[in-house]
């Protein structure tokens, strides 16, 4: 049987690198689509005319994450 009291090391600027990393691709992920659903939602007051280009702007940004994560892990 595995012993898992023993816990493994994580080293402090890997997790802090994951964290910064995690915290910047959910917030490119989630402003933009709020955004354009409020100014939609504002412009049209039409809340299912915003909510199909929020969904829209939100997969195309999920089609462009893994560009994303890779241009975060070149600048850093």
């Amino acid at each position: 049987m595995k012993d898992f009291s023993k816990k493994p090391k994580i080293d402090g600027k890997a997790l802090n690198r994951i964290i910064l990393f995690s915290g910047i691709i959910a917030m490119v992920l989630s402003v933009p689509v709020v955004t354009i659903f409020i100014v939609i939602y504002h412009l049209s007051d039409n809340i299912l005319l915003s909510a199909i280009f929020g969904f829209a702007i939100h997969f195309i940004l999920l089609l462009k994450s893994e560009r994303i994560s890779k241009f975060l892990i070149r600048m850093y």
